[in-house]
């Protein structure tokens, strides 16, 4: 069980990578400003939280963000969305 949690998260942040790949270059300063903003609200929503559980959970929240900014700079690009 504790191996899938820990490959979750490592699915979540090449999730994050990938995605980020999509928009990161595209963001003025605000909009960078905002992503960040998102992303940290994800590290803070469980860092009281002790275990692996919650390192997935926080994973997946990161993952979410950016794909949501990715979905939206591919579909302002005419291209599909993931």
């Amino acid at each position: 069980m504790r191996t899938d949690r820990k490959r979750r998260c490592r699915l979540g942040a090449a999730v994050e990578k990938k995605c980020e790949a999509d928009f990161k270059s595209g963001l003025n300063a605000a909009q960078a400003q905002a992503y960040q903003r998102e992303l940290r609200v994800c590290d803070r929503k469980y860092r009281n939280k002790s275990g692996t559980m919650y390192l997935s959970f926080t994973a997946f929240c990161r993952a979410e963000v950016a794909r949501r900014y990715s979905h939206h700079a591919l579909k302002a690009a005419g291209r599909n969305a993931r």
